[in-house]
């Protein structure tokens, strides 16, 4: 894979962190109190993309100063799918609460926030994976 499929595939996920995100605060201004797990997903959504921003930046100077690192871009691209895997499992959860009528929303979230959570940390983790990653070539 290519510094630009990098660009462009954390371009694409970055799309999907942005509907998810306005899925995410949808929800969160239909309820008086939101559950601190919704809120807790709505800020690890928001720095996951500002790191798939970056993502971008470093693939595009990676491709105009021509110094490919192939293990590199493998580990990278490993990284975006588990990113773009866990975004996509996750807004199937907050459509299917989001769909809801607005006094089942609340329950449904209930229900679901044990996996919520779980995401919440897989975030956490690919985030974290993925900085590794741009810190790790920017040395």
């Amino acid at each position: 894979m290519d510094p630009i499929s990098i660009a462009a595939f954390a371009a694409a996920i970055v799309e999907i962190g942005l509907r998810v995100s306005g899925h995410t605060n949808g929800l969160i201004r239909t309820w008086k109190t939101a559950d601190p797990v919704i809120l807790a997903l709505a800020n690890e959504i928001s720095d996951l993309v500002i790191i798939l921003n970056h993502v971008q930046q470093a693939a595009m100077a990676m491709e105009s100063s021509k110094r490919h690192d192939p293990a590199l871009l493998l580990t990278l691209k490993g990284a975006l799918h588990q990113a773009d895997d866990f975004l996509t499992q996750l807004e199937s959860v907050v459509e299917e609460v989001g769909s809801l009528s607005t006094t089942k929303r609340r329950f449904k979230w209930l229900k679901q926030s044990t996996v919520a959570a779980r995401m919440q940390e897989q975030l956490i983790s690919v985030r974290r994976r993925i900085t590794e990653i741009l810190l790790s070539h920017s040395t």
